[in-house]
């Protein structure tokens, strides 16, 4: 099988056989780690061609706890997850179903990068190496349609709404419970409850 190459974002080459990840390798040289994703590929491939959105993957694979534990969620989706030093914030490889995410950036930073990538598996996007940084960015190409996958992924706007419905306002309160940036959470009050400027 052919590995997987990151691309633009990456401090020097490096080549991650995909067959090694098959194995459940969990810790590669250069100091990578593994995280294999889940066994019954036939079941999971059903699953997410069924998913068309954050909601139905969170249908298919959550089961309620907050916050959103994605990177289980993932593996539950039989996506492997690799954290290291050699890209800048993470890459992805649609077609086998691995995110590679750099394991120095902040829990949130982290967790918002498999949430994207998870979105550009799910949806069926391109591979590629990215700079994620615009989360308000809510058009149609792919980059901005994994952008809302993570968001409605990270903070389901369901449980936002019962959240603020039960008095629980405070931006730093929000951003603690669901394990986010401020300016991520700031899109989504701004999205689910349609605040204007």
């Amino acid at each position: 099988k052919r590995g997987l190459v990151c691309g633009a974002n990456i401090r020097r080459n490096v080549k991650i056989s995909h067959s090694a990840v098959k194995q459940k390798v969990l810790n590669v040289s250069s100091g990578i780690t593994v995280l294999q994703g889940g066994e019954d590929v036939n079941m999971v491939v059903f699953c997410m061609m069924n998913c068309n959105n954050a909601d139905d993957f969170l249908n298919k694979f959550w089961t309620g706890e907050v916050p959103i534990q994605v990177e289980h969620l993932g593996t539950l989706a039989g996506i492997t997850t690799i954290h290291s030093d050699l890209v800048e914030t993470s890459s992805v490889d649609v077609e086998n179903k691995i995110i590679i995410v750099n394991k120095i950036n902040s829990k949130e930073r982290i967790r918002f990068c498999i949430a994207h990538s998870i979105g550009h598996i799910v949806l069926g996007h391109s591979s590629h190496a990215e700079n994620v940084n615009n989360f308000s960015s809510l058009g149609f190409d792919e980059q901005s349609m994994a952008n809302k996958f993570a968001i409605d992924l990270l903070v389901p706007p369901k449980v936002l709404k019962y959240c603020v419905g039960n008095g629980l306002v405070k931006l730093e309160l929000l951003c603690s419970k669901f394990l986010v940036s401020e300016a991520l959470m700031a899109a989504q009050l701004k999205s689910v409850f349609k605040i204007l400027r």
